[in-house]
């Protein structure tokens, strides 16, 4: 991986190039897994947790199980025998991005439901009052009452009943 870091033309030292390696511990096969024991015995240990998960145990039960076939193969035993709450405690509580983000877009979609939801109704009661009260201006005109009549009986402004007869009209 390459980074590049570049500073403002004031700045007297140029620019820092830094090269930095990133190794993938889930590759069994590779020169610095023979090189270092530990890290071999982890991937081990997350492997034995992801068999554990495939096999169709929960999460929990897959740890569980993967320290105990661990220690008896000697795999990161030392550890998991002096600090197996710690290691249980980091691994089942540790932050799940795939996890978070879903969560996320869950509480998101719930959201924009409840607020889509609440619009409608909002526009749809609008909708309704506007209907009702066009049925109501009908039935007034052909009684043949002026704008300004119908507004007063029905206890409304005279630029509602015209906007409501002008969007009608424009239907």
């Amino acid at each position: 991986m390459l980074c590049h870091i570049s500073f403002a033309a004031s700045v007297e030292n140029p620019p820092i190039f830094i090269h930095k390696k990133i190794y993938c511990i889930g590759i069994r096969k590779c020169a610095i897994m023979e090189k270092c024991h530990r890290l071999w015995e982890y991937s081990e240990f997350s492997s034995e947790i992801e068999e554990n998960i495939k096999k169709g145990m929960y999460r929990d039960e897959a740890v569980h199980t993967a320290i105990d076939t661990c220690i008896e193969k000697g795999i990161l035993r030392d550890i998991l025998i002096k600090q197996k709450a710690e290691v249980l405690h980091m691994i089942l509580t540790e932050y799940d991005e795939k996890k978070h983000f879903r969560t996320l877009f869950r509480e998101g979609k719930e959201e924009g439901i409840k607020e889509g939801i609440e619009k409608g109704l909002e526009v749809g009661f609008r909708k309704g009052q506007e209907e009702h009260l066009w049925k109501q201006i009908q039935i007034k005109r052909s009684k043949g009452k002026s704008l300004s009549q119908i507004a007063e009986e029905l206890e409304e402004e005279l630029t509602t009943i015209e906007q409501i007869v002008l969007n009608q009209n424009a239907k």
